[in-house]
């Protein structure tokens, strides 16, 4: 799910676990510009660049055991052009624990 705030400057992005499990996820993840083809992209949705739309982001996250969630902040660059809905791709990868992943998601901004 995302939560936005570009007024901000930034999106949350959070990773839900289905069910609270009795050890502690982790992960890796990455963004990437674009939805990559992912039939989950919104019609109409351009690229959005990790270089001039957002800041790209990767890194580790750890979910504690018996939690709900975790999140990752994603700057979102502002500037005076007007260019409707973007998406980017938020990649989660060596998931570990007693966890099994879900499908990829697009991220407009």
């Amino acid at each position: 799910s995302v939560a936005e705030s570009v007024a901000a400057g930034y999106t949350v992005l959070v990773v839900n676990v289905s069910a609270p499990i009795s050890t502690a996820v982790t992960l890796n993840y990455a963004t990437t510009s674009g939805g990559g083809g992912n039939p989950a992209a919104v019609s109409g949705g351009s690229t959005a660049l990790g270089t001039s739309d957002y800041t790209s982001v990767t890194g580790t996250l750890n979910i504690p055991a018996l939690a709900a969630s975790g999140s990752v902040t994603v700057p979102i660059l502002q500037d005076a052009t007007f260019e409707g809905s973007e998406d980017f791709t938020f990649t989660i990868s060596n998931l570990t624990g007693d966890a099994v992943m879900g499908a990829q998601t697009v991220n407009l901004v």
